[in-house]
This record gives structure tokens, sequence and C-alpha cells, in this order.
């Protein structure tokens, strides 16, 4: 499993990929952190997707639909034995 930095477009927060290195599907869950270590969203909850590169995007909102503020966030990836944990920026 692999993951490339985010990238920011238009306001929005891109992954520009999330990529297995397995030939196998994988279950994968991507969650957004604030500072505080609080989850702000969950992107992916324990997804069972195919073997391949996957992308998702974050709007900047939170679990209730709500715009969160500009700042530095965390989003992490999980998936069997692999977990990463990546800085973000998000500018509004």
């Amino acid at each position: 499993m692999s993951i490339c930095q985010a990238q920011e477009s238009s306001g929005a927060c891109k992954f520009s990929r999330v990529a297995t290195k397995r030939v196998t599907k994988s279950v994968v869950t991507i969650k957004i952190f604030n500072l505080a270590g609080h989850e702000v969203a969950t992107l992916l909850d324990r997804a069972e997707l195919p073997a391949g590169r996957h992308q998702r995007m974050w709007d900047g909102r939170d679990a209730q639909g709500r715009d969160v503020v500009s700042g530095i966030y965390f989003y992490q990836l999980r998936a069997r034995n692999f977990s990463k944990t990546m800085k973000l920026m998000l500018r509004r």
C-alpha cells in the first residue's frame, strides 16, 4: 500500500493517489483529523477496494456537512497491516 501527498485544488483537498501494491483487494479506511486529534471526517470506512489506484476527494467539510476552518489537518489511511498518517493544509 502506498500513499501520495495530498494536493490542494480550488479549496478542496485532493488525494492525488491512494494505491495498493498488492494484486488483491483490500479493506480501506481513510479519516481526516484536526490538530487536536479529533476525527473530522471519514472518506472511506472499511470499504473493500480492488487492487489498483484509487482517488478520494475531501471537500473541506466535517461529518455533519459544515465547512471546517483553514488550517493543518491529518489524514490516516488504514488497510490490513498498513497504517499511514500524513499532514495536509486546507486553505479557503
